[in-house]
């Protein structure tokens, strides 16, 4: 495997430029983060059969429950996290972490969920550990600190360690979906792009609206099949409005 990734894409040598001839240039090295990023994401795109899952699930309930004032303290990311850690102990094929090859599957008990944070110094991913266990409020908490911490370039690099999942989240930059890279050895990662308003018919046939989160999960081909893929971000969907409807922020 390592033969393979050092020498996919070398067939042909790397396309020279003459830019002079065109205009000025300016030469940017890349920052530590930034190489070390890219090595790792160019490692798993070549290494991990991806394919990616689009849905639009319906979250509603969420901005409901922001009005009525039972989700104090609880931002719209920390309750993709936590809905996503209930489905992942639904769907424990998802929570996993495989070998080079894709020949064994180690299934996990707890619920580590990185959280992507983009800053200024390159991408972080600190991981907010038992997810499962913990409040919509206690994870808002924990991404907000190590967050805070990743654009100070502060976050120790334990806490980037121990991820059985992963969400990227572009909700307040924009997009409509996108193609996640998954985290190796975790077998998938969840993509979120912004809400947008959806047209929907009415029970009284009228019209009326409704907001749509659209989610791309990528996932490795090897371990997941598109039917097990289409099912959990149903069940995300669903554990979402049970989440939200109950409004469990404690």
């Amino acid at each position: 495997m390592s033969f393979l990734l050092e020498n996919i894409g070398n067939s042909a040598d790397w396309p020279l430029e003459d830019n002079e001839q065109y205009g000025s240039t300016e030469l940017v090295k890349l920052t530590r983060i930034q190489s070390v990023v890219g090595k790792n994401l160019h490692r798993n795109w070549l290494a991990i059969p991806h394919v990616t899952h689009d849905e639009h699930i319906v979250v509603d309930s969420f901005f409901d429950a922001k009005k009525e004032g039972s989700l104090s303290g609880v931002s719209f990311l920390a309750s993709i996290v936590k809905a996503s850690a209930l489905t992942l102990k639904e769907f424990p094929s998802f929570n996993a972490s495989t070998d080079a090859k894709g020949s064994e599957l180690l299934l996990k008990d707890f619920v580590n969920i990185g959280v992507a944070v983009d800053t200024e110094h390159g991408l972080f991913v600190p991981v907010v550990e038992h997810c499962d266990t913990k409040s919509m409020v206690d994870i808002s908490g924990d991404i907000s600190t190590m967050a805070n911490l990743a654009k100070e370039k502060k976050l120790p690099f334990e806490k980037m360690q121990g991820g059985t999942f992963t969400i990227s989240s572009l909700g307040s930059i924009g997009g409509v979906g996108f193609t996640p890279i998954i985290n190796a050895p975790q077998v998938a990662i969840l993509g979120a792009s912004s809400v947008f308003d959806r047209p929907v018919r009415l029970p009284d046939d009228t019209l009326g609206w409704e907001k749509c989160l659209p989610v791309s999960l990528s996932y490795d081909h090897r371990i997941i099949n598109g039917a097990d893929a289409a099912r959990f971000c149903k069940r995300l969907e669903h554990n979402l409005k049970q989440l939200l409807g109950r409004g469990e922020s404690e």
